[in-house]
Formats: structure tokens, C-alpha cells, sequence
């Protein structure tokens, strides 16, 4: 079953998302780690974006995904109609287990429900298995921005998938 989380029960879902933020590097001992990872949170749903939990029982969660729509104010045309993936992660026991993907398909019907084009989706340009996911969903790099965190970073790579 997949529903919606909304920030005041995203207990369960930090580390996840510390996961997407951080790799490895993420220590949800260290204070500041987990201030960031909460602000980080409460950033996008102030812009808008939408969290969704899967569970594989009425109190289990396997994962989550959240998905970007940026409406413009009333009275003015929106120019683009698209999305964005902002993350989709797993908890590691339900892995390879197809959860993901049915995460995936929920990210992109609910953007075709609210009127999208094509959604976008970034990543780490190292991540290799995320990106050979997003490619078997049929997103196809459109974009690789390199060293974005200093001289010998790799980068992250834009995904695109026009949603039919």
C-alpha cells in the first residue's frame, strides 16, 4: 500500500532521506547531521513537493519517494509541466524486492495526474546502479553537471522521461 506522509509522521523516513542526502557519510548520532537532514525535509514541502511512504503491512514502511510539482501562483500560466523525482529510496531489507520500482510507477502516475509532460529526476553521477534503475524506468540523461562539490567531484547527472 502506498500513501501519503506528511512532515509531522516523517519519524520513520529521516535516515532514508539522510541516505539520498548524505551516502554513507550520513551519522544520525552527530546533531547537526540530523538538524540538516529535517531543514532539508521541511524545505521541500514548503515548495510544494509530496511525500510517498510504501508499506508492506499497515504499519511497516519499505520506502519512500517524493515528487516535486511546482504550481505558479493563480492567474499565471505555468510554462513547463514538469516534475521532479527529489528521491526514492528503500529501507535496505526490502531491497530487490521491486518496491522501488512500484514507487516509481506511483511518483509518475500522480505526475500525469496533476497534468505533467516529463519528469526529472538528479543523482550522483558515481551512483551507477541508480542511474542503470532510472534508465530500465526509461529516463535518459540530458544533462551532467561536473565537479558541483569542488574540483574533484564527478558531478550529478539529470534523468529525463516524458510521461505518457
Amino acid at each position: 500500500m502506498i500513501k501519503e506522509i506528511f512532515e509531522e509522521n516523517f519519524e520513520p523516513f529521516y535516515d532514508l532521506i539522510a541516505e539520498i542526502e548524505f551516502g554513507n557519510y550520513y551519522n544520525p548520532n552527530d546533531p547537526s547531521h540530523v538538524t540538516w537532514i529535517k531543514k532539508r525535509i521541511s524545505s521541500h514541502f514548503l515548495r510544494g513537493a509530496r511525500f510517498f511512504a510504501l508499506y508492506v503491512d499497515d504499519d511497516t514502511p519499505a520506502g519512500i519517494s517524493a515528487v516535486l510539482i511546482e504550481k505558479m501562483p493563480e492567474g499565471i500560466p505555468c510554462i513547463s509541466k514538469k516534475s521532479e523525482l527529489l528521491g526514492i529510496v528503500v529501507f535496505p531489507r526490502y531491497r530487490c524486492k521491486g518496491y522501488a520500482s512500484q514507487l516509481m510507477k506511483h511518483a509518475e502516475e500522480h505526475s500525469l495526474s496533476c497534468g505533467v509532460y516529463c519528469m526529472y529526476v538528479s543523482t550522483y553521477a558515481a551512483r551507477h546502479k541508480t542511474k542503470a534503475f532510472y534508465r530500465s524506468k526509461g529516463y535518459i540523461p540530458v544533462a551532467t553537471l561536473p565537479d558541483v562539490n569542488g574540483p574533484d567531484d564527478v558531478g550529478s547527472i539529470y534523468m529525463r522521461k516524458i510521461l505518457q
